[in-house]
């Protein structure tokens, strides 16, 4: 005789083993399930949003949104955040200008000129020869490249900032700076070999007579 309870376990143990047969059984099991199956179909199809070694439809917009330059968070690449970003330092860096005082901007300068000797202190002399290089290449492309208007502009800004800067300036103030500037001459006069001296004055004689003859009569 049967008891139910046996009659139960029995009817069970044969369904679980029929469906585990069919592939439908979600529970721990050492053959392939639906499930098991649905999951690997998805994640062949890029749809499985899960920890998956194959391209996600996920991984494929984000990469998508990265090469349209409109992925917001860290990116190696340009962004369009990255570019607003830029804009409004640019904005934040001309109002601070203009908004900080004589005693501010003289700290901010002193700060700057001594990272920038500590900087020109610690550098070798290839590694001082590769920035010159650097600089003057890229000068020259930037005089090419400038119109006559663009000159005139910058040129005239320069000579509004030399003279604000001037006439700011207290007596010993421009004794202390022509110093400066006399002795950092001497310094750069005897590092330069014959061959640089040369190629110096070659460049002034040069600037020198384009400066001539694009001036006017007046």
């Amino acid at each position: 005789m049967c008891y139910p309870e046996k009659l139960k376990l029995l009817h069970n143990k044969n369904c679980g083993l029929q469906l585990t047969a069919n592939g439908i059984h979600y529970l721990a099991s050492p053959k392939p399930t639906l499930r098991v199956n649905y999951v690997s179909q998805l994640s062949a199809n890029g749809i499985h949003y899960l920890v998956s070694t194959k391209p996600t439809l996920r991984g494929n917009y984000v990469s998508q949104l990265i090469t349209n330059g409109m992925y917001y968070p860290m990116s190696p690449k340009p962004t369009l955040r990255g570019n607003y970003v830029s804009q409004l330092s640019a904005k934040q860096h001309t109002l601070s200008r203009e908004s900080e005082t004589y005693t501010e901007r003289e700290l901010r300068l002193t700060a700057v000129r001594e990272r920038h000797t500590l900087s020109r202190e610690s550098e070798t002399y290839t590694e001082r020869e590769l920035r010159l290089t650097a600089d003057r290449e890229r000068h020259t492309l930037s005089r090419e490249s400038e119109t006559y208007t663009e000159r005139e502009l910058r040129l005239t800004a320069v000579r509004e900032r030399h003279t604000l800067s001037r006439e700011y300036k207290t007596y010993t103030e421009r004794e202390l700076c022509l110093t400066a500037d006399h002795e950092r001459h001497l310094l750069s006069c005897e590092s330069e070999t014959y061959t640089e001296r040369e190629f110096c004055l070659t460049a002034d004689r040069e600037r020198h007579t384009l400066s001539r003859e694009s001036e006017t009569y007046t």
